[in-house]
């Protein structure tokens, strides 16, 4: 029996989080504190918000998933409008798949 692709697979309840993007503070609190507590915790987490995807919250695990583009692809990407209706765009990274 083979493992369930990792799509389909539940996502740990520690590594959910309730972060917005686009508003990560209430209005009149520091966005700042928010984002240090995100840093605190794993170094990759999940928010539902904006369609949902995982946040690396670390640089070092910021910086090894730039470094390997065969495990983390940026073909399509995920672009949220000024109305924060997201949209997916599929591109070819061409010669910027390297870098």
């Amino acid at each position: 029996m083979s493992a369930k692709p990792a799509a389909e697979r539940p996502i740990p309840q520690h590594l959910v989080v309730d972060f917005d993007a686009f508003r990560p503070a209430e209005p009149g609190s520091d966005p700042y504190l928010v984002l240090q507590k995100l840093q605190q915790g794993p170094e990759i987490v999940w928010t539902p918000h904006n369609g949902g995807h995982w946040i690396a919250t670390q640089g070092q695990t910021v910086k090894a998933i730039i470094e390997d583009p065969d495990r983390f692809s940026s073909s399509s990407i995920l672009i949220a409008t000024l109305w924060y209706r997201p949209s997916t765009i599929r591109h070819s990274m061409g010669r910027f798949a390297s870098l």
